[in-house]
């Protein structure tokens, strides 16, 4: 990515067109900690880069509290009832790949009409 950046206040790109870009992202944190633990300043550099390098802003999608491990026995876990983060996991997860499906086919639509 970085051939493109140009080292100029403020940044620009030498790319010369546009990609639209998404990222999802499965994480062991769940909603309530997401802004006390700073993932929007991340979530937030990640969109970032492509939005400066390849011309449109990036999207994010975060699952939250995704299942770890297969079997929470054999780890040191103590944030939250490993049981019913398994039943929470299994049953939030199907609709977070619902949802990261979507914004796939929007940019693919998106894309068709650039």
């Amino acid at each position: 990515m970085f051939q493109y950046l140009v080292y100029a206040l403020p940044p620009t790109s030498l790319f010369p067109g546009k990609i639209k870009t998404a990222f999802v992202y499965t994480m062991n944190v769940d909603e309530e900690r997401f802004d006390d633990m700073k993932y929007p300043v991340h979530v937030g550099s990640n969109e970032w880069v492509p939005g400066t390098l390849f011309g449109t802003p990036a999207e994010s999608l975060s699952a939250f509290a995704t299942k770890q491990f297969d079997d929470y026995s054999k780890y040191v876990f103590s944030m939250g009832d490993p049981v019913e983060r398994v039943k929470k996991a299994e049953k939030a997860f199907p609709e977070d790949c619902k949802k990261a499906y979507e914004p796939g086919i929007r940019l693919v639509d998106q894309g068709s009409t650039d």
